[in-house]
């Protein structure tokens, strides 16, 4: 899942992940600094049966509304699907990272457009 600014991009990714490991000192699982197997939850392409995360929550899915989200523990999630097969010994079988695209805001703030220069 691709990492938002609070508030500024609310429902476009994870708003919350780099907030709570500024403060505590943690380290971000999904850098190759952490030293730890990477694994993708942003959802299979072409595979309807696992969903992609859209929110830091673990749960979030809500069956009466398709429109609810997933969190990283919702049912039929790439994300739990992963976390299944790392703790039952097949961590071969986990679909590899893919870094999410940056958004709009994110892509601005690398590479901004500067009006009124050459």
């Amino acid at each position: 899942m691709v990492e938002v600014l609070p508030g500024l991009e609310a429902g476009k990714g994870d708003e919350w992940a780099a907030v709570g490991r500024l403060g505590s000192g943690r380290g971000n699982p999904i850098s190759e600094s952490f030293d730890a197997q990477r694994a993708n939850s942003s959802g299979v392409l072409g595979n309807e049966e696992l969903h992609g995360v859209t929110a830091h929550d673990q749960l979030v899915h809500n069956t009466a509304d398709p429109a609810s989200g997933y969190g990283y523990f919702d049912n039929r999630t790439e994300a739990l699907n992963n976390t299944a097969l790392a703790s039952t010994g097949q961590s071969s079988r986990v679909s590899a990272y893919v870094p999410p695209p940056l958004t709009l805001l994110q892509e601005r703030l690398r590479n901004p457009i500067i009006v009124g220069t050459p």
